[in-house]
């Protein structure tokens, strides 16, 4: 009876299911993916503007009309659906944004000072006040410092027992950065710092000061710093940067000669050295002095040497294999630091190094670092650096991401920096282009950048970015550009001309309409922006601003690569250039260019709370980086 049920249920449950599967059974449809977002249309308002009798039209200059309420509640309108088109097409990124600001605040050197230096009752020390671009100077006595609940937090200054603030501010670098300017030889501009010393007991009459180096074009003085027994200097030949030391005095009624003469003792340092800064070198007396030392493959290490021995010390460096800063307080050397201590034999070589290059966190046994010259207009020849990781990098089948900048002599930045190794980790190419307009080989290697000259620049960094893609160290179609200010101009201009060479671009708060900024300028410029990129005035001057300016220049029915344009609002940092230059561009690109959403026009706007807290910059630095991975995967 039992069997008998069994078998009923069995051939009533079995049955019918054999019955649904053969005769009525369909496969579920694929569900149709979402319509990507649509771009946000701004409103044209053609206005017509003439100048050396030549005449053009711009049907976004309402958004810079400041002045025009009606037009700035436009713009306010605008913002807004740009705001809600970035973060719809970013929408599929989220975890990956999440991932990678993780990864980037997991690394942040949570020190915002150096390490204090005694001298005398005193504990110098410089730190960076949140929202300055320059740090100042503060002291603080020691035996408060002993006492001081908050001895690992400089910035603080205040004593919490006591209810009194013991940190004197002696000098703030961002005052004093404003008086700074080019130092005159002789009456003629010069490239480099030069040395000259006069008697004692007449130092106030011109004619007694002599120089004491020759001039030397290989081996060019960046620094110099002294103590009673020694003077040091920093040095640079081509690429390669030295410290040096010679012994103090010089030789009395000896005219200028060449350095090498006085038999200069080179000091070790690590492998591709892009940049050398002297310490709070304060005590005269002593003979050990501090420099912060910064490379593409290791975090800056800020260094004692003692010059009487050859012996060296890394006081601070932020160890990136354990993600953790080192730091030393006080005066007495920690254990662990004293143990990386090492003693070399200083050579008269500029290439010296010390026995043990791990001694300084070098991470080049992770990642390497090479240097090229690539071949540019006018037979000029471009440095061009690219940083991978030996572990992820694949031959010809690497993304990549090339850096510019190429305006007022300044020297690109090639430092470490914490957030691109969330890029080489993932197998990315970063590339640094040392185009003309920078800084690094003298003032005519500048002047050859700038103004009438400005599109050798941007021929430089076409070369950079074809010689990456031709020698296979990035895949075809997968090269990426990076600009910042006046590096917008540089990439947003290379766009222009090879809009197939890139797939993707961020420009962070570019310069992209020199005609009108140039022309009317809304916010104060200075004779020193206008000497980089022209006198709208001159007419030559005009011409090439009109040749090069990016909002200009824009082709028409051409695919334009995926762009992240961030801009700041309210930023004093950035304050040359108005968000309307990138609201404008943005437009204008979507209007002349080939549409694809693979290939998306973003306009990401920031406030300027966000360049003062590190950790929204981890927030800011994750989208773009987002960004970039998602362009080339699409």
């Amino acid at each position: 009876m039992l069997r008998h049920l069994l078998t009923t249920v069995r051939h009533r449950t079995i049955h019918p299911h054999r019955c649904y599967r053969s005769a009525s059974y369909k496969h579920p449809k694929t569900p149709t993916p979402p319509a990507p977002p649509k771009p946000p249309k701004a409103p044209q308002k053609p206005q017509s503007f003439t100048f050396h009798d030549v005449t053009w039209e711009d049907p976004y200059s309402w958004m810079s009309s400041l002045q025009d309420k009606v037009a700035m509640r436009h713009m306010d309108i605008y913002m807004e659906q740009e705001e809600k088109y970035t973060e719809a097409v970013m929408s599929d990124t989220e975890r990956l944004q999440i991932k990678l600001q993780s990864e980037m605040a997991s690394r942040l050197n949570f020190d915002l000072s150096t390490p204090p230096l005694r001298w005398g009752p005193w504990l110098y020390y410089r730190r960076v006040e949140e929202g300055k671009q320059y740090p100042v100077l503060c002291r603080r006595l020691v035996s408060l410092n002993d006492q001081f609940i908050s001895n690992k937090s400089p910035a603080a200054g205040f004593d919490f027992n006591s209810g009194k603030r013991i940190e004197q501010k002696l000098l703030d670098y961002n005052q004093e950065a404003e008086r700074f300017g080019d130092a005159a030889k002789d009456g003629q501009m010069v490239d480099s710092h030069y040395l000259l010393r006069c008697p004692v007991n007449s130092p106030f009459n011109p004619k007694t000061w002599e120089n004491v180096f020759l001039d030397d074009q290989d081996l060019i003085i960046e620094d110099a710093d002294f103590s009673n027994s020694h003077l040091v200097l920093i040095t640079r030949k081509g690429r390669d940067f030295g410290i040096c030391s010679v012994a103090l005095p010089l030789p009395v009624g000896k005219q200028a000669v060449h350095l090498r003469e006085f038999q200069p003792n080179f000091l070790p340092l690590p492998k591709h050295v892009c940049k050398i800064s002297p310490g709070p070198n304060y005590d005269y007396y002593s003979t050990i002095m501090r420099f912060t030392i910064s490379s593409p493959v290791m975090p800056d290490a800020v260094v004692d040497y003692d010059l009487s021995n050859g012996k060296w010390n890394i006081i601070q460096q932020q160890n990136m294999l354990h993600e953790r800063t080192r730091i030393l307080y006080g005066t007495a050397l920690s254990s662990s630091i004293a143990e990386k201590s090492t003693t070399v034999k200083l050579s008269a070589m500029n290439d010296v190094k010390s026995e043990d290059d791990n001694l300084w966190n070098d991470l080049s046994e992770f990642y390497a670092c090479e240097h090229y010259d690539v071949s540019s207009h006018h037979g000029a020849m471009v440095p061009l650096t690219i940083i991978y990781s030996r572990k992820n990098r694949k031959v010809n089948q690497s993304p990549g991401v090339l850096h510019g900048h190429g305006a007022y002599g300044e020297v690109l930045d090639k430092r470490w920096r914490s957030e691109l190794k969330s890029l080489l980790d993932r197998g990315w190419v970063v590339a640094y282009a040392d185009v003309r307009g920078g800084g690094g080989g003298g003032r005519k290697w500048h002047h050859d950048g700038r103004r009438t000259k400005k599109e050798n620049s941007i021929r430089d960094y076409i070369s950079c970015a074809k010689y990456l893609v031709e020698k296979e160290i990035v895949q075809e179609n997968k090269l990426a550009g990076w600009g910042y200010s006046a590096g917008g101009l540089l990439v947003a201009s290379a766009i222009n001309c090879c809009p197939e060479l890139f797939r993707a671009a961020v420009l962070k708060v570019p310069f992209l309409d020199a005609t009108n900024t140039l022309l009317y300028p809304i916010l104060p410029l200075t004779a020193v922006d206008y000497e980089e990129f022209g006198y709208p005035g001159d007419i030559e001057d005009f011409h090439a601003i009109r040749k090069y300016s990016p909002y200009d220049n824009i082709q028409k029915d051409v695919l334009y690569p995926a762009v992240l344009n961030s801009e700041t609002l309210g930023s004093k940092k950035t304050s040359r250039f108005g968000v309307w230059e990138a609201a404008k561009w943005v437009a204008r690109v979507r209007e002349q260019t080939i549409y694809d959403p693979k290939h998306p026009i973003l306009l990401n706007l920031m406030t300027d709370i966000v360049e003062e807290n590190r950790y929204l910059q981890c927030k800011e630095s994750a989208l773009e980086t987002a960004f970039l991975i998602k362009a080339m995967e699409s």
